[in-house]
């Protein structure tokens, strides 16, 4: 991964730096207009003082134009990042290919870039690309407490270096290279059905329930513990959030899932571990992204919106992989792959919800998965989901009596 960095088109010393210095233009500005970026039927909106700062030919363009619209070929995918980039000077975690599209992009715009190497803190090394399972916690001066990420995380990095058998296309392909890549394994977010159902309901070769699925491991002989998040843990990173766990003393009382609204807790496989989940939504107050939502089913887009997928296959390399039982997709309608903050929430959604959350817009879309108690009852729930998407209509969520009924309101009041 790599980080792109936006040279101010002013000299400002290390102290003041670029957001200092935007800040400063921008109350500068005499109007404070908009500046529309068109690509490929996709837009976006920056403040016009924001894009004037950003090179000599926005300054110049934007000061002579009463048009305040910019038409761009074919640099859609990096629109989002393209924002981050001049709000904040840099954007991080961007693919090579999306690299060089938003360089090149920048360079149209008449800005100038730098790439550096996406790197963690010094004390911590190189960040991690892939989920860290496991860490050691010191207890006293003599003893260190390992814990581990539940089974349903799994650590099968090398499986998917292999050469794939056949390389997909369109949506198939998409799901191909997100599940080969992905640095949370083959299990991605919660356990998405009622405690009492194994996972080979949905997945006929999985040997994990629910238990296997959300419980932590430490070593047998270790007492168990109540833990706590560190304070001090921004500098942590997002994949590396085991580490942002503490202990705070011994625990000898079976766990009971304590009444909290806003946060989840799991416990260890000796059922006495007090573990708080570790991620962002649970431990920072700030929520989920408030501008995007969760859309009707029908509305999903396979190009543009976020997906979870779910196998018990080493690698998607093979037709075989599309097969009922082999694998699911959970689609995320109106949830764009390439918001910064959306991507940060569902990667903390696939890395650290092994139990259900309330709160989080990715579980709650498929909670009417946790009802049925019975494999029969599991796929009967599945069907009159599906039943129900088709008497809703998707653009304004009005329920009517069945399919036909909703194609007329469609044609009448949507098109």
């Amino acid at each position: 991964m790599a980080v792109l960095h936006l040279q101010n088109t002013k000299k400002v010393s290390a102290e003041r730096g670029y957001s200092v210095s935007l800040l400063s233009e921008v109350q500068k500005a005499e109007s404070h207009t908009d500046t529309i970026l068109y690509s490929d039927g996709q837009s976006v909106v920056v403040h016009s003082a924001i894009m004037s700062n950003s090179s000599e030919l926005m300054r110049n363009l934007l000061a002579s134009s009463e048009s305040k619209v910019i038409i761009l070929p074919s640099f859609s995918p990096v629109l989002s990042d393209f924002v981050s980039l001049v709000y904040t000077g840099h954007v991080a975690n961007l693919s090579v290919k999306d690299t060089d599209l938003l360089t090149s992009l920048c360079t149209e715009l008449g800005m100038t870039t730098t790439t550096t190497v996406d790197k963690d803190n010094e004390h911590r090394g190189k960040r991690s690309e892939f989920l860290k399972l496991e860490t050691e916690i010191d207890i006293q001066s003599e003893e260190r407490f390992r814990l581990r990420l539940p089974m349903s995380r799994i650590d099968h990095r090398g499986g998917r270096a292999l050469n794939c058998g056949h390389v997909f296309e369109g949506f198939n392909g998409r799901i191909q290279e997100e599940y080969n890549c992905s640095p949370v394994g083959p299990y991605e977010g919660p356990y998405d059905q009622d405690p009492q159902i194994p996972l080979f309901a949905q997945l006929s070769k999985s040997k994990l329930n629910y238990d296997k699925y959300t419980n932590f491991s430490h070593p047998e002989k270790i007492q168990c513990k109540i833990f706590q998040i560190k304070q001090k843990n921004e500098d942590i990173g997002d994949l590396d959030k085991i580490e942002t766990l503490e202990v705070v003393g011994n625990s000898t009382d079976k766990f009971v899932k304590p009444d909290d609204e806003h946060r989840v807790f799991y416990t260890c496989s000796k059922k006495s571990c007090m573990i708080p989940c570790p991620c962002n939504p649970c431990n920072s107050g700030e929520g989920q992204c408030p501008e995007h939502k969760i859309m009707h089913m029908d509305l999903f887009d396979e190009n543009e919106h976020a997906i979870s997928i779910r196998s018990t296959e080493l690698s998607c390399s093979k037709e075989n992989f599309f097969t009922f039982s082999r694998s699911y997709i959970l689609k995320y309608p109106g949830i764009p792959k390439k918001c910064p903050r959306c991507r940060k929430d569902l990667l903390h959604h696939k890395s650290y919800h092994m139990d259900f959350h309330w709160t989080c817009k990715f579980c709650k879309l498929y909670q009417y998965k946790l009802y049925p108690k019975t494999v029969k009852e599991f796929y009967d729930r599945e069907v009159k989901e599906k039943s129900w998407y088709r008497s809703v209509c998707p653009y304004c969520d009005t329920k009517f009596s069945g399919p036909y009924q909703r194609k007329k309101h469609i044609e009448l009041e949507h098109q």
